[in-house]
């Protein structure tokens, strides 16, 4: 029975261990040159002491060094990609990253890359190392590895979105409602598969964010998710979500009528397209100047206002001036206060439209009800316009008219 074994590493000779029935464990000596990040030698192998047999190589090599992982979080469930960054990675199909005390494979990438599949784990945080599989160094030298910090994270919920549909073009605000929503810097919301956009953390139960533009120019849903940008990619840390719909961009084709009472309270009908039904009544904002007010969805095409009282700075007066040319867009005023639409966050612009007699017939039936109404109407020409203007003089029930 052999009771000695010895192992040869280039001319470092050393005592080996046997392992009935057919095994030798060696002991590798420390490598004291810098010349080189790699070294290779032989093993020889001896059971006398005296006579020396190779019967491998061996390669000695800078031992890894792990940097940073991206990202630094992920879900309990695992499943999720990490970048490893380092040094003195080998491409050898034994490099493991090891979560804990649970080894996975890693893959090269290159001497300062590695990306593995992080496993399940109940939460909290663990230490990340990098070794060699084939490494049989006891445990205790392991834990002299240099490791990083990766953390699991409970899966965030989505609850709600608000609004739930928005412009082709982005840049809707949107509140995502849910629970487990931790404050990261690198937090982002997701649309579909292509487009993210950074997550403002609010509570544990809310984020926003602006909802990126899309390069479709049709409706089109896509599903919301919360996760971690980084270099590679996105780490998705929610479910699934809700559904946001990304629709064309609403605009305005005419407002009728177009004119009305310093008063308010008048109905305005506004004409145009992409008016999507909304949320709630809340999300349709009617601006008259800087007056706002809620509209009311009619149709994907119509929505009504009422137009909100209008302070006159300059006074008082009772003789109204309403202009309109050609080249100027259709607006609606109160002693020329302009008309805008807020549809569900996103703004409509108007078409230019000509001011026509039914329009003077509604401003002028609107008046009526309050006072007694004469008009007169001046014509000329410009360069390039041709403009009409009406002077509409009325006296208030019962008391003298007002010339002005």
């Amino acid at each position: 029975m052999i009771e000695n074994a010895f192992c040869r590493f280039g001319y470092f000779e050393l005592e080996a261990e046997i392992l009935p029935p057919n095994t030798i464990i060696c002991m590798s000596p420390t490598l004291n040159t810098t010349n080189q990040i790699y070294r290779q030698t032989g093993i020889d192998i001896s059971l006398n002491g005296v006579d020396f047999n190779e019967v491998a190589k061996f390669i000695y090599s800078d031992a890894p060094i792990i940097q940073k992982v991206e990202p630094a979080y992920g879900p309990i469930v695992g499943g999720n990609e990490l970048v490893v960054h380092g040094a003195n990675f080998d491409n050898t199909p034994s490099v493991l990253c090891k979560f804990g005390d649970v080894p996975v494979l890693a893959k090269f990438v290159s001497e300062q890359i590695v990306t593995c599949v992080a496993p399940p784990h109940d939460g909290g945080t663990i230490l990340v190392r990098i070794f060699d599989g084939n490494d049989n160094t006891d445990e205790e030298c392991h834990q002299d590895v240099p490791s990083v910090s990766y953390t699991y994270l409970e899966e965030m919920k989505i609850f709600s979105t608000y609004p739930k549909h928005g412009s082709t073009s982005g840049n809707t605000p949107l509140r995502v409602i849910g629970s487990n929503f931790v404050s990261l810097t690198t937090l982002a919301c997701a649309f579909g598969e292509n487009e993210t956009s950074p997550a403002a953390f609010v509570s544990e139960n809310e984020v926003t964010c602006v909802v990126p533009s899309t390069s479709s120019d049709t409706k089109k849903l896509v599903s919301v998710k919360i996760g971690l940008e980084h270099e590679f990619g996105l780490t998705i840390l929610s479910n699934e979500g809700t559904v946001f719909t990304y629709t064309p961009p609403p605009f305005i084709e005419n407002v009728y009528p177009a004119r009305g009472l310093l008063v308010g309270g008048e109905k305005v009908i506004i004409t145009g397209n992409h008016f999507y039904h909304p949320d709630s009544d809340d999300s349709i904002v009617c601006s008259f100047g800087p007056q706002k007010v809620n509209g009311t969805w009619l149709s994907n095409s119509q929505v009504e206002c009422i137009t909100p009282p209008m302070p006159d700075e300059a006074g008082a007066r009772n003789t109204q001036v309403v202009s309109f040319s050609h080249d100027l867009p259709t607006s609606f005023f109160f002693n020329e206060t302009l008309f805008s639409l807020n549809f569900g966050g996103e703004s409509a612009s108007f078409l230019k439209c000509d001011l026509n007699p039914t329009d003077l017939e509604m401003s002028l039936k609107a008046l009526s009800t309050i006072g007694d109404v004469v008009v007169t109407k001046d014509v000329f020409h410009r360069s390039k316009s041709h403009e009409i203007r009406y002077y509409v003089t009325f006296t208030t029930l019962g008391l003298p008219a007002n010339n002005m």
